[in-house]
């Protein structure tokens, strides 16, 4: 197992603590559940309250998830799916986990090969327990589509399938048709009139031209942070500070000089001169 301290001074520098996890796994190859049980139940708060949660999934994702594929294809679909079956994380998936892409190649011999693509999102997947399970449920998809040759959507084929997983690994929860996960927003937009919330990953509304659908109220944004005892809080944000100076003067004038045969630091050396010029002219009494 792989013991995290519990207190600030006696906590590893990053790269040692990337590389016990990684040495983690390397030893853990037949028990990768292991390791992602360490970090969801043992090391979490900890983690969290030192903010090395962003270290972790990252190296989750990017070292520890081909050794958890490879695991749990080996022990639930007995190497029934390609080993190079296309792993991706995907950004711009906001509501939903994870996607199997199921394509079908027939050949000029007439043979007909079924290939997969499983998606994950990185907006809602922002834990191990979470990569465990949308994982598995997507594999499911590719095993019904590559070993059963049918297109079974959450049919008798994917249940089977999702049946002989809980089986193997009795700690897993029941395999759902669709996730119930609470997607953790960075922004949260409110009505100062009703209290009505929507989340956003990013300051994509803008609150002088929305206004609530309820109650037609103006909204205010709030920020979502995590506290040191793993707490969820929200604080009003920041609002956009409005350009001046000279990002003032190159938002203004930069359409007015931009010219096809120009690049873009040419425009921006000219427009340098423009203000310089512009601050050196004496200003009228």
């Amino acid at each position: 197992m792989i013991v995290f301290p519990l207190c600030r001074a006696m906590m590893p520098g990053k790269k040692k603590l990337v590389k016990s996890v990684m040495n983690g796994v390397l030893s853990m190859e037949n028990t990768v559940f292991s390791l992602l049980y360490q970090i969801m139940y043992r090391s979490y708060s900890v983690i969290c309250q030192h903010g090395y949660i962003e270290l972790i999934l990252s190296c989750i994702k990017t070292n520890c998830f081909p050794s958890y594929f490879n695991c749990i294809m080996k022990k639930i679909f007995e190497n029934a799916i390609p080993h190079d079956t296309a792993l991706e994380w995907n950004d711009r998936m906001r509501g939903t986990a994870g996607f199997c892409y199921c394509k079908k190649i027939t050949k000029r011999t007439g043979t007909i090969e079924r290939k997969a693509r499983i998606a994950l999102s990185t907006k809602v997947i922002d834990s191990a327990y979470r990569l465990r399970d949308t994982l598995i449920h997507e594999m499911c998809h590719a095993a019904t589509w590559i070993v059963n040759c049918v297109s079974d959507g959450h049919g008798p084929y994917w249940k089977a399938w999702a049946y002989k997983a809980m089986k193997i690994f009795p700690e897993l929860p029941p395999i759902k048709r669709c996730h119930d996960y609470a997607i953790n927003y960075k922004y949260t937009y409110r009505c100062t009139s009703c209290g009505y919330s929507i989340g956003r990953h990013s300051k994509s509304l803008n609150i002088e031209r929305k206004r609530c659908g309820y109650c037609y109220g103006k909204f205010e944004i709030l920020l979502n942070k995590v506290n040191k005892k793993g707490e969820a809080k929200s604080v009003p944000a920041t609002p956009k500070k409005e350009a001046s100076g000279f990002a003032l003067f190159v938002k203004e004038n930069y359409s007015a000089h931009k010219q096809p045969h120009l690049k873009h630091g040419d425009v921006m050396k000219l427009l340098g001169q423009k203000f310089q010029e512009m601050k050196l002219k004496p200003k009228p009494s």
